[in-house]
């Protein structure tokens, strides 16, 4: 799901894991984990002392010579957590949802992107790219997880 409304976009995608809520939840949460399934991501780095949880802080970059600060905002686990990221050229609230099927958990991700500056006139193809790079990575998510994907084997999984 892709929409778009008043200088936000907003993007959602889901895939089914043949893992548990936990494991799926703990993978996710580790934002520097990141630099396996999002081919976007340039550096991402854990810069809050302490386990990952509420507060947490990581800063990332995802467009060359822009940093990217994150923070948890909401963190329940295994069930969902919300961030919330600040840049110089866009502004992303994350949420992810995990949930548990009869095969393993059912992961939502949600993304709510807000352009600064002129990529606000790119908001519409921003929108339906990361719908496209979104859906790319749940899968790499899933493969990394289930030990199916080139990222599972090259952890030597």
């Amino acid at each position: 799901m892709k929409t778009q409304t008043r200088g936000v976009a907003v993007i959602e995608n889901a895939v089914d894991i043949a893992q548990s809520p936990e494991d799926v939840f703990d993978y996710c949460v580790d934002l520097t984990r990141e630099l396996e399934w999002n081919p976007k991501a340039k550096r991402v780095e854990k810069v809050s002392a302490g386990p990952i949880g509420l507060g947490t802080r990581y800063e990332a970059e995802f467009l060359k010579g822009s940093p990217t600060t994150i923070e948890f905002v909401r963190f329940d686990r295994p069930l969902g957590w919300e961030s919330v990221g600040r840049s110089r050229r866009l502004d992303a609230k994350g949420e992810g949802r995990v949930s548990a099927t009869e095969d393993g958990a059912h992961l939502v991700m949600r993304m709510e992107l807000r352009p600064k500056g002129t990529l606000r006139l790119l908001l519409p193809i921003l929108g339906r790219f990361m719908h496209k790079q979104q859906e790319r990575n749940l899968a790499a998510i899933r493969g990394a997880l289930e030990g199916t994907g080139a990222v599972a084997a090259r952890r030597g999984a």
